[in-house]
């Protein structure tokens, strides 16, 4: 990952980088785990990140080993100026997709057709809650998505409509949706 200059404001909860890379770590793996269910589930997923001043550069060490770093490790890392490893196991990770998230893979699922339904008991070992969220004062983790409005590429925050088939592309409006949907019924599943 790649994150700005931290700032010199005096809170340091609004770019707490490493706590920001293990959650995206943690969501990749319940990402991971919900789309590979049926056949080679992933054993771990690895994350690192950079800032423009502090380019670590990817150290061999990132892809050489299958084992998570000792936390002595980690701090030493860090104090020779070495990018942070996050390590994250199928056996530890914190489930981090939403349900809305879910629905939405579903959906891209069965748009390319014969997509088993993914069972139950996989679903509820991948979806998190708000209480497993970072909880830190990041503007990542609070500001709303940017939408684009899938026929003029315009993008608001809000005020975009979704469509209400498959529920994965926004349109600014009615004629918008309704000019794109030649494009859109090709895929559109519901």
């Amino acid at each position: 990952m790649v994150f700005p200059e931290t700032c010199h404001c005096g809170n340091f909860s609004h770019h707490d980088y490493d706590t920001m890379t293990k959650y995206q770590a943690d969501r990749l793996m319940s990402l991971l785990m919900y789309l590979h269910h049926n056949n080679a589930p992933p054993k771990w997923v690895r994350a690192t990140y950079v800032t423009p001043r502090n380019n670590y550069g990817l150290d061999p060490a990132f892809l050489s080993s299958t084992t998570a770093p000792p936390p002595a490790e980690m701090r030493d890392r860090l104090a020779q100026g070495r990018a942070p490893l996050f390590h994250v196991a199928a056996e530890d990770f914190i489930p981090s997709l939403l349900s809305s998230d879910v629905e939405k893979i579903d959906n891209l699922r069965a748009t390319k057709g014969g997509a088993h339904p993914v069972p139950e008991v996989v679903r509820a070992k991948v979806i998190g809650s708000k209480t497993t969220r970072p909880q830190v004062a990041s503007k990542v983790f609070k500001e709303k998505n940017v939408r684009e409005c899938a026929f003029c590429r315009e993008a608001k925050e809000k005020d975009l409509m979704v469509c209400s088939r498959c529920k994965l592309v926004y349109y600014c409006g009615r004629e918008c949706q309704r000019l794109a949907w030649p494009a859109h019924k090709l895929f559109c599943k519901g």
